[in-house]
């Protein structure tokens, strides 16, 4: 066969490409991976057939052209660290390689490469193959930094891949993102923290068991990248917390409005204010880190982003009570879950009781009755509502869900408190609502629940009063205080050991509820048994029992 075609391209050999790479590995020939690039961007078919550009090589096999997208990969970084490196900065950030001659051809050629990737990944559907991509393009980066339009193309590329992709690919995207916010010049940073969040609030307009694992890895991963530097993080965070609080303001005004109301009540904004809240949480943790690397004298050293908690707070807490009714109790649990989140990293005293014990007592109220649904219903999974369904307005289910959900919140809320001196204060108004309220009410299954609480608490109690016991310093000695509360070992009071063990019971709850919904475990399983051990029908049915019972 000729290796030229009518058109005057030529064929893409396997001897072609096995001398470029041998070129390459042997000399790091600029040539050669020029070549390679030209080879690969006319192999791909990714030229503008309307701008009437040439392509010089076509390839036939599917085979060949892996290898060649793999050459392309793995060969072009190597080729232009050794010719043109860049420089690692100690705190993790690179500098850009220095202006020669050959550096303005380099990053040409660089551009090209990366437009053809960008291109090539809208056809890709290979996890494997979009993580080396990611991998290997993303140490080109410095080389391209300069020029805005290549970066946006990137960055654009990277974001679509980390929103939509499979987990590894979404990881790789981050690192992608990671490395291109690394740059000294901190515009590029900004290009990223700006993206990426709108790109993960665009991606939350709706919220269910499917799209909320990929969510929370998005939620995760972005603020990450808001901690790479809080002082670039700083003005991006105040301008979208004080947004969210233009939201509720406007609700506020026009509170009876529904309109107005959903400006607020809804996944976008229960979203981002657990965004904020992760945030500003490892922001202010003992092992927050900068640019990879952990920070110094963090014990002494006051986050950046600290100032920032309290306006946050009130949003939230101002967005609980815009709407006190009991449909809305989801979100208010969602609220608060973010702010407990908050409260453990920061050690912050957030005062959510007040806003906790009206969602646990209004089930045990006896002047609002729940009554057993009139047809069948499923249980209610309010990590996935923000909202109550109407079918279960006033049921046993929505009360047993309230009961589970705000009585465990309550308790990890005490468990932060557990370490102080106080503890017993603290929780003297809520012990005596709670008490109340499983007096006044009718008995049953969620007064029980209540009830154990109250005694775990109560026990807290009595376990920081018998560690105090012999205390010789005022309350108003805030240095001894201090050192005081330092000295608790928290993990071994009974409040931290209940909220312990309900963890693990909850942990076990959601795998379980994990596997239901994608069948892990069982059809296969049984197949598979099947097919291996031969049995009679008799003997199947009881292997069959046997590993529904395992599964269980």
């Amino acid at each position: 066969m000729s290796d030229e075609e009518e058109d005057g391209r030529k064929i893409l050999t396997k001897e072609m490409l096995d001398a470029w790479k041998a070129d390459i590995l042997k000399y790091r020939s600029l040539k050669s991976l020029r070549q390679l690039l030209t080879a690969f961007r006319a192999s791909s078919n990714l030229d503008d057939e309307k701008s009437g550009e040439k392509r010089t090589y076509t390839t036939e096999s599917p085979e060949l052209f892996n290898q060649l997208v793999v050459a392309s990969l793995k060969f072009t970084p190597m080729v232009l660290m050794h010719h043109i490196p860049y420089k690692e900065l100690p705190d993790g950030r690179f500098k850009p390689p220095a202006q020669v001659p050959k550096t303005e051809k380099i990053s040409r050629l660089v551009a090209s490469f990366l437009s053809s990737i960008a291109k090539l990944m809208t056809t890709l559907s290979d996890a494997d193959t979009q993580v080396l991509a990611l991998n290997e393009t993303s140490k080109l980066i410095p080389y391209v930094s300069g020029q805005r339009r290549a970066v946006k193309n990137y960055l654009k590329m990277s974001l679509e891949l980390w929103s939509n992709g499979e987990d590894e690919v979404r990881l790789a995207a981050y690192m992608a993102l990671r490395r291109l916010g690394a740059s000294s010049d901190t515009s590029l940073l900004d290009m990223v923290l700006k993206a990426s969040y709108l790109t993960m609030v665009r991606g939350a307009s709706t919220s269910n068991d499917h799209t909320m694992p990929s969510l929370n890895l998005m939620k995760n991963t972005a603020s990450e990248l808001y901690c790479m530097n809080q002082g670039a993080s700083y003005q991006h965070a105040f301008s979208y917390i004080r947004q969210l609080a233009f939201h509720l303001r406007g609700a506020m005004k026009v509170a009876t409005s529904s309109d107005a109301l959903r400006q607020v009540y809804n996944w976008q904004f229960v979203h981002c204010v657990d965004f904020w809240c992760m945030v500003l949480a490892k922001a202010s943790a003992e092992d927050a880190t900068v640019f990879g690397k952990k920070k110094k004298g963090k014990s002494t050293e006051e986050s950046e982003l600290k100032p920032l908690i309290f306006p946050l707070v009130q949003v939230a807490l101002g967005a609980i009570k815009l709407g006190p009714g009991i449909r809305h109790y989801p979100l208010h649990l969602h609220l608060i879950r973010s702010l407990l989140h908050l409260v453990r990293h920061t050690k912050t005293y957030i005062p959510l009781a007040p806003y906790i014990l009206p969602i646990l007592t209004a089930p045990l109220s006896p002047s609002t009755k729940f009554l057993p649904s009139k047809e069948k219903l499923k249980p209610l999974d309010l990590s996935v509502s923000i909202h109550v369904p109407a079918g279960y307005m006033k049921t046993r289910i929505l009360a047993e869900s309230i009961v589970d959900e705000a009585s465990f919140l309550l308790a990890e809320w005490s468990e932060s408190l557990q370490g102080s001196i106080a503890f017993p204060e603290l929780m003297l108004p809520v012990t005596v609502t709670l008490k109340r309220s499983v007096r006044r009410s009718k008995g049953g299954k969620n007064a029980m629940h209540v009830k154990t609480l109250v005694e775990r608490i109560e026990e807290g109690c009595r376990w920081v009063e018998s560690k105090r016991a012999n205390v010789r310093f005022a309350p108003g000695d805030g240095k001894e205080v201090e050192a005081w509360e330092g000295g608790i070992d928290v993990a071994d009071s009974p409040v931290a050991r209940w909220v312990k063990v309900q963890r693990k019971a909850r942990a076990v709850r959601e795998e379980m509820k994990r596997k239901a919904a994608t069948g892990e475990g069982e059809m296969l399983d049984d197949e598979e048994s099947a097919e291996d051990e031969p049995m009679d029908e008799d003997d199947e049915g009881d292997d069959d029992g046997d590993d529904s019972d395992g599964d269980d």
